[in-house]
């Protein structure tokens, strides 16, 4: 049976997408298979270039197919479900089904606040500081959001991923399957994270 992580959450451009693909391109870098399932009601993107399947879930009947084709398939797979932002209802019936549900977050209050929230909402779920300031003046600002989520979450918050803008080819039509070594590391240390919370 294959597992289900989930990046789910409220807030939009917070790296839903971006790491749900990132995410799905990094197992594959590891060797383990994944399919990157899209529910957010945009264009499908086309899986000819990538390592990974792309699997059509923007209707619940599509949803349901993809939930169900994860428990059927046999092996060590995983099915990355990108959530898509501002759909509670949505939300709630990915978490119900998912075996890692990840809600990233970025360095402004507003999304420390909605993250909260979400965190008690979901109490197994995980804490991706996303797309975090490389620069290390801003990093050692920006680390008091963690510590304040530490504080009330303990133990539920995942290592940073560092800001890097290569990652973003991931979630174009156009990708032609390369990415720049950056962007692998990226992939690879967040497939790994992934890896280290289903187990």
């Amino acid at each position: 049976m294959s597992k289900i992580v989930s990046f789910i959450g409220e807030k939009g451009g917070v790296g839903k997408s971006t790491n749900a693909h990132a995410t799905a391109h990094g197992l594959t870098m590891l060797g383990i298979p994944a399919a990157y399932v899209m529910t957010d009601n945009r264009e499908l993107l086309s899986d000819e270039e990538r390592v990974y399947s792309i699997i059509d879930g923007r209707t619940v009947p599509q949803l349901e197919q993809a939930v169900a084709t994860a428990k059927q398939t046999e092996g060590n797979g995983i099915f990355v479900i990108d959530g898509g932002g501002n759909r509670g209802a949505v939300d709630s019936l990915i978490a119900s089904i998912s075996d890692v549900i990840i809600l990233p977050f970025t360095a402004d209050d507003d999304s420390v606040y909605v993250v909260a929230r979400e965190m008690a909402q979901f109490p197994s779920a995980w804490a991706l500081p996303s797309n975090w300031p490389t620069n290390s003046k801003a990093a050692v600002v920006d680390a008091g959001y963690i510590e304040k989520l530490e504080a009330n979450y303990p133990g539920r918050l995942l290592a940073p991923t560092p800001a890097t803008h290569a990652i973003r080819d991931l979630v174009l039509q156009t990708f032609n399957g390369s990415l720049l070594p950056p962007a692998q590391r990226y992939c690879r240390n967040l497939a790994r994270k992934v890896c280290d919370v289903l187990k």
